[in-house]
């Protein structure tokens, strides 16, 4: 089955078994509200040992999700004042700020519906890679390519980098397409105010553990071919860093959850 062959029905909403229901509430807990970038970050970094350290995906996002958090607090403080000084648009400056926090509250969603997905669908990979649920949305190859992982890495049998990026690669392509890709770009269609829409769709990401003057600066971040391209550059950063290093980066982050006394 092809990639692109799979429509997204989000794997939170569309089942009604006692497994999902239960990993939905799970997840629903675990995601938080729209502003809770940091519990997901702490979530992701739960999936992460929980596959014993064999996904990556779930590490990078975590860090991806601390660099949400203030990103989009630099971007809010961006768009007060653009919204003054933009002389290219007809709307309201009220209406242009309301298009911009309407956006900016899909983003947020998006996140937590990421998270959500991710978190269901690897919890089931572990049960039973043909689970019936996952069987019509996700290529045979890739179900069964990350359960392995989780399976020998929980046995003392890391994969190496080269799985690793395998494997990222082709899951972070499906998420990219299959999940991220139409949120993405239903959120832009009902961006109405031009300019903000035009930088919004150019964001500038620098993760914790990137080098000073590395950055991923986006063209189009609805593209899922970039999203891929800057996704892969994450993960050849982390895996040239070592992951141990990306992941004591993480705990260190001054915005990750520190565990209560």
């Amino acid at each position: 089955m092809a990639i692109l062959d799979v429509d997204f029905r989000p794997v939170a909403d569309d089942d009604t078994s006692s497994e999902v229901t239960r990993l939905r509430t799970a997840a629903e807990t675990r995601a938080g509200s729209l502003d809770d970038m940091a519990l997901r970050a702490a979530s992701y970094y739960e999936l992460y040992t929980g596959s014993g350290r064999s996904f990556p995906f779930t590490i990078i996002a975590a860090h991806g999700a601390l660099w949400a958090r203030w990103y989009l607090k630099l971007a809010d403080a961006a768009a007060r004042v653009l919204a003054v000084i933009d002389v290219t648009s007809t709307l309201p400056r009220a209406e242009r700020i309301a298009s911009y926090d309407r956006f900016v509250d899909k983003f947020r969603d998006i996140n937590r519906v990421v998270f959500r997905e991710t978190w269901v669908t690897l919890h089931l990979l572990r049960l039973d890679p043909d689970h019936p649920h996952l069987a019509n949305r996700m290529p045979k190859p890739l179900r069964h390519a990350i359960a392995d992982a989780q399976k020998q890495a929980l046995a003392g049998r890391e994969p190496d980098n080269d799985g690793k990026r395998r494997v990222y690669q082709d899951y972070f392509r499906w998420e990219q397409v299959v999940v991220v890709g139409p949120l993405v770009q239903a959120a832009i269609d009902e961006f109405h105010w031009e300019l903000a829409c035009w930088f919004c769709r150019r964001p500038w990401v620098w993760f914790s553990y990137f080098r000073v003057g590395k950055a991923l600066v986006f063209r189009d971040f609805t593209d899922a071919e970039e999203h891929t391209e800057k996704g892969l550059a994450a993960f050849d950063w982390a895996a040239r860093k070592g992951w141990d290093k990306i992941e004591a980066n993480l705990l260190s982050n001054p915005l990750f959850p520190k565990p209560r006394v």
